[in-house]
C-alpha cells in the first residue's frame, strides 16, 4: 500500500532528476509463485527490498523459490527484519 506508493514516487523523482536506470516499485506475492512467475522475467530484478517477510517456518521455501526466480548473481537484496528473530536460522538446505 502506502509505503509502496511512496517508494514509487521517490523512484520517479530520482529518474526526473537524472538518476540512471529504470525504476519499478511492486509488491511481490511470494506465496503465489505462478502469479509472480507470470509477472516477472527470470533474474530481472536488480534491487529487492524486503521488510517483515517471514515469521513462520512453512513460509521459508516459498520465499526462497521466489527469490531464486527474481534474482541473479548481481541482484542486491536488502532484507530488513532480522531484529524480530535475531537468532532464528531457517532450516533450508
Amino acid at each position: 500500500g502506502e509505503v509502496i506508493q511512496k517508494l514509487g514516487a521517490r523512484a520517479r523523482e530520482a529518474e526526473a532528476q537524472g538518476m540512471r536506470g529504470t525504476w519499478d516499485v511492486k509488491i511481490v506475492d511470494w506465496t503465489d509463485y505462478e502469479f509472480t512467475r507470470s509477472c516477472f522475467r527470470n533474474g530481472a530484478v536488480d534491487l529487492l527490498l524486503m521488510t517483515d517477510v517471514v515469521y513462520y517456518k512453512l513460509l521459508w521455501r516459498p520465499l526462497l523459490r521466489t527469490l531464486l526466480l527474481l534474482c541473479n548473481e548481481s541482484t542486491v537484496v536488502l532484507w530488513a527484519n532480522c531484529d524480530r528473530f535475531p537468532h532464528y536460522v531457517p532450516d533450508v538446505p
